[in-house]
């Protein structure tokens, strides 16, 4: 069953891996999504460590316009992973049993002030207790 989650100005977004991925717009609800990252609907995070974790495969096609589109979105920071990031992130592994970059991943949105996170992986329904609220991308409706 779809709920609907309408994203406004109230969210700033935390973007993993399947929000990244759909940088490419191929699904319609991370189409909406980064749509409304783009016009300002709120803004977004992602980690620095990102333009790794996106340059890998296609090095060295379009790597650099994959920093180019991460480096000058509209209303997405790209925040760097900080020692501190480092320590918050090793407390959400040992607290919540998280994968490494996804615990970079939050510790960095936490750090930023993030108020939601937008995934398909359900495990991060834990991050509530730290204060940031799961969307999962699944359940985006238009």
């Amino acid at each position: 069953m779809n709920a609907t989650i309408k994203l406004s100005s109230k969210y700033e977004v935390v973007i993993p891996r399947a929000a990244r991925e759909a940088l490419g717009l191929k699904a319609d609800d991370a189409g909406r999504l980064i749509d409304a990252l783009e016009q300002g609907a709120f803004r977004g995070v992602i980690m620095e460590m990102t333009l790794m974790q996106l340059t890998v495969r296609p090095l060295p096609l379009v790597a650099d316009e994959y920093e180019l589109l991460l480096s000058y979105f509209p209303n997405l920071e790209l925040e760097p992973v900080s020692r501190e990031v480092l320590l918050d992130a090793a407390a959400w592994r040992a607290r919540h049993r998280l994968r490494t970059p996804d615990a970079i991943l939050l510790a960095t949105g936490m750090r930023s002030g993030t108020t939601a996170a937008v995934t398909n992986d359900d495990r991060w329904r834990v991050s509530a207790s730290e204060g940031i609220e799961t969307i999962l991308l699944a359940l985006l409706s238009g």
